[in-house]
């Protein structure tokens, strides 16, 4: 549900940035690669996608720090590649607080909200508050 989700918020940003980003393997000079949720044909955006209604929690939050540095590691070999974390929800973007706010303002990662529809946003909540029991 999450992963589909997901692709909605993805496509919606894109659609809102008016280039085309799919989720892929990029690969990293020493032979490995990181798969991204966002990423358009010529590597200038890395999207990380969020499908949080709500404050984050201690788990989601660590999950925005590892994609957060996934995005700043992959700025590394694209210095002039633009880094966001697309969130469905403004609560859940602003929940990030302390450390992780200032690491991601300070690596000038940026954060955006797009707008998902109120059936899709409700199955959302649904699925956290079974995931919370």
């Amino acid at each position: 549900m999450q992963q589909d989700a997901e692709l909605v918020i993805l496509k919606t940003f894109s659609s809102q940035l008016g280039k085309r980003l799919v989720r892929r393997p990029v690969p990293l000079p020493g032979g490995t690669w990181v798969e991204v949720d966002g990423v358009d044909d010529d590597l200038g955006v890395f999207a990380e996608v969020f499908a949080n209604v709500g404050p984050m929690k201690g788990g989601q939050k660590r999950k925005v720090a590892l994609d957060t540095l996934k995005l700043v590691t992959l700025q590394r070999t694209h210095p002039s590649a633009h880094l966001v974390l697309v969130f469905c929800d403004e609560s859940a973007k602003n929940s990030l607080t302390g450390w992780l706010d200032e690491a991601i303002t300070t690596f000038g990662v940026k954060r955006c909200v797009v707008t998902i529809d109120p059936e899709l946003r409700q199955r959302l909540i649904e699925v956290q508050v079974r995931q919370y029991r």
